[in-house]
């Protein structure tokens, strides 16, 4: 419940302009040309030099009114257009003590260069805050301009605090980014009053909302964000004001800029320290500060609160506060008081978090959570740690945020793929792929506002040849379960188009397979949804990760045997021959220089094709370290037994991983920034790191962790055909979870926009570094404008 009152109150802060001469001085005509020194009056300094400008205290005995500090190191531009030899100068606000305002001085950006001069009568100065340069956020900076009286602002959606918590007193404090409280001034100055100075009353342009969050229940509430929501009126966004022309001489006329984006929201991120998210206790409270655009009254606004993986919750703040007659005005700051409801119940351990959403927005616009070899968590066979990639359960992944599952099986023997079984190293789970989608269905029907991508990917027990049996169950499975629930994806389909469907994007066809069997499949189609070609393979990806011998030519993606030996420009060639010592090094590898090539070609139930219809980021295996890995050794004669070993030389990945994973964001972002992408994307932060470790087989010790794909090929009774498809599965989810996790948290400080589509992740919800990769995912999808049908 809302508590009791909103209190609406406006701020004041006035600046000096003065001619530069003290109380002591006699005072000379000023003339036309002459310099003005400017001098600032301003209240006590709250908080650090960072801050900027800080508010006062809430005075309710003035009028209700606030103040707003300044702070040295403050900025802001001045224009007068009768100013002779230059019209717009910077100044910053210097010297200012605490409880002697008064001996402000604003002193010029640049002292070598030219200030603002007297010249005119009436002589008029506009002025705003902040400067241009004293943005933080470049993104929001590329936005702001300050020309000719002419002021265009830029509200963010997702605004950030300095939170902090005092352990002795047990209380929270936000400190909001300042400089999203845009303040204008203006006055006129009479040649004759010239040496009386000029008196800036600077008046806030943004709206502000301070929202007071109490935790009144008997729980710990994990906060992670809340957002403000309208349905109609835009909150966020770029406005422009004209300060030559002011509404009743009390605030200029200011202008919204609209267009398809959704900026009916604005989001405060509420992490904080190693969990991140706030642990709100029993009792306790926390204010943020949120900057609105100059927009007409709010009346339908929503306040909705999300707990950490947990349903949001929604409060009716526009209802409430018309209840009481109040209303949100513009220029003004309202303060809110809210107390927050109980989490706790079974049913709502359910991130619903597409409910939040806008049913307009295109699907090609949102930020999914994925998760590799999604049922992998009832893997029960030999070296599980190895070889699993979850910990939970297909039910608890959905209710955790996951949206998109990957469901490998193998073509199963049935009439369709019901029966076919999930499978992790080729092993059976317990669960069949037609019990798996039940488990979606049931939630979809339970969570009608969310939709799931299912990705079946063929996993073979019998070599290739198993494909085109698997796409002709999966096809009859289709076309015979749930045929109402489907939809296929299409980049221009909204989110409320494909509310409680499943799409299905299914990985069959890998770069091995002859030209002949993959024509076959093709053949096949799909009977719903969309098949990503040459995507299934669990190879290394030299070529399309960009490795070349000569500087122009990709090498290819993973060996061939020929004649027993393996083909002479191969990376793996060069990993291998020769290697039968922990100190070896080869004498030629590939350059990795090449861009990477990570598009794939897809087909639709439509019928229709892409060449480049997805990006897909996705290859498994990272060395952490460069280092000759022993994958085997044998015994040779009988007489006299000599040991062998076999080495694999692997150079170190890890940045090379980081990177790709990162430009796969900075692609998605760009192609679907303000428009409709040409291309879905998926960012595969899943695979494992190389490890040491043997794993006992019939046939001796190798590790099968360092083995590389040579197709066909076997020495001395070791089969590489399979390659490397085990290793340390939860290390890599404790880095590049984390490393994911950080860079996103540092974007989204800097950043307007940020839809990434899917990205494919292991162990989530786990407890590993990063874990709560899901949840940033999640709110991803609430920190930037999203493309809307109109």
């Amino acid at each position: 419940m809302m508590k009791q009152k909103l209190f609406m109150y406006s701020f004041a802060l006035s600046a000096m302009i003065m001619t530069g001469c003290s109380k002591e001085e006699t005072f000379y005509p000023v003339a036309d040309g002459d310099e003005i020194v400017f001098n600032a009056s301003a209240g006590y300094e709250m908080g650090g030099a960072n801050s900027r400008t800080s508010y006062d205290p809430y005075d309710p005995s003035h009028g209700g009114t606030q103040g707003i500090s300044w702070v040295n190191g403050d900025q802001v531009s001045i224009y007068s257009p009768t100013s002779p030899d230059i019209q717009q100068v910077d100044y910053e606000v210097t010297n200012l003590s605490a409880g002697d305002a008064s001996n402000a001085i604003l002193s010029k950006l640049d002292p070598n260069e030219m200030g603002l001069k007297w010249g005119g009568d009436p002589q008029m100065f506009y002025a705003v805050y902040p400067a241009k340069q004293q943005i933080k956020n470049e993104a929001v900076r590329n936005f702001v301009s300050f020309e000719n009286g002419k002021f265009t602002g830029y509200i963010p959606i997702n605004q950030t605090h300095e939170i902090a918590y005092d352990e002795s007193s047990k209380t929270w404090t936000a400190k909001p980014t300042m400089e999203y409280s845009y303040m204008v001034a203006k006055t006129s100055v009479s040649e004759a009053d010239r040496e009386k100075g000029v008196d800036l009353v600077f008046k806030p342009i943004s709206t502000a909302i301070d929202i007071t969050l109490r935790n009144t229940t008997d729980q710990t509430l994990n906060l992670s964000s809340f957002n403000i929501i309208s349905a109609t009126q835009q909150l966020s966004g770029q406005f422009d004001c004209d300060l030559t022309q002011w509404v009743s001489g009390d605030y200029p006329a200011c202008t919204i800029h609209g267009d398809d984006l959704t900026r009916k929201s604005v989001t405060v991120d509420m992490r904080y320290g190693e969990n991140n998210y706030i642990p709100l206790e029993s009792g306790q409270s926390i204010t943020f500060t949120v900057f609105l655009m100059p927009e007409e009254n709010l009346e339908d606004i929503v306040l909705r609160i999300s707990a950490f993986n947990w349903s949001a919750k929604e409060l009716p703040l526009g209802e409430l506060l018309g209840q009481q007659g109040i209303r949100i005005e513009p220029h003004k700051k309202a303060i809110v008081k809210a107390e927050l409801p109980t989490w706790g119940a079974p049913e709502d351990k359910v991130n619903d978090w597409m409910s939040g959403i806008n049913d307009n927005v295109y699907i090609s616009q949102l930020s999914l959570p994925g998760t590799a070899n999604s049922a992998s968590s009832s893997y029960r066979g030999n070296d599980g740690e190895y070889y699993m990639t979850q910990s939970k359960s297909i039910t608890e992944q959905l209710n955790g945020g996951v949206r998109c599952l990957e469901l490998r099986c193998n073509e199963g023997s049935g009439s369709d793929l019901s029966s076919a079984q999930l499978q992790c190293n080729r092993t059976d789970l317990g669960i069949t792929f037609g019990e798996a989608m039940d488990e979606v269905v049931n939630f979809l029907n339970t969570y009608k506002t969310e939709f799931v991508m299912v990705m079946p990917a063929y996993e073979s027990n019998s070599g290739t040849g198993g494909a085109l049996s698997f796409i002709q169950r999966l096809n009859s499975y289709l076309r015979s379960h749930y045929t109402n629930m489907y939809e296929t994806y299409e980049p221009n389909k909204t989110l409320g188009e494909v509310r409680q469907k499943i799409m299905i994007v299914a990985r069959v066809t890998t770069e091995e397979y002859d030209e002949n069997l993959s024509a076959q499949i093709k053949d096949q189609g799909i009977a719903s949804g969309v098949v990503i070609e040459q995507w299934g393979s669990l190879k290394d990806q030299w070529g399309r990760r960009g490795y070349t011998w000569d500087g122009a030519t990709r090498v290819d993606n993973y060996a061939k045997s020929s004649n027993g030996s393996i083909y002479q420009n191969t990376v793996e060639r060069a990993l291998l021959e020769g290697n039968n010592s922990k100190d070896f090094t080869p004498s030629r590898m590939p350059e990795h220089i090449l861009e990477n090539d990570f598009w794939h070609a897809t087909y639709r139930s439509s019928g229709s094709s892409s060449e480049r219809g997805a990006y897909v980021q996705d290859w498994a295996r990272v060395a952490d370290g460069t280092k000759n890995y022993q994958i085997h050794h044998w015994r040779d004669g009988w007489i006299f037994p000599e040991d062998h070993y076999q080495y694999a030389y692997w150079p170190s990945s890890v940045e090379e991983k980081e990177n790709d994973i990162w430009e796969t964001f900075e692609k998605a972002v760009k192609d679907n920034q303000g428009k409709l992408g040409s291309t879905f994307y998926f960012n595969c932060i899943d695979g494992y790191f190389i490890t040491d470790r043997e794993f006992t087989v019939s046939d001796g010790s190798k590790n099968v962790s360092a083995i590389p794909y040579v197709e066909g090929y076997n020495s001395d009774g070791l089969n590489y055909g399979n390659g490397g498809i085990a290793g340390d599965v939860k290390g890599f989810a404790n880095h590049f979870n984390d490393f994911f996790y950080q860079k996103l948290i540092e974007y989204g400080t800097n950043n307007i926009a940020g839809a990434m589509n899917v990205v494919m992740l292991d162990y989530v919800l786990d407890g590993v570094a990063g874990s709560n990769i899901v949840q940033m995912i999640v709110d991803n999808n609430y920190k930037f404008p999203l493309l809307e049908k109109k």
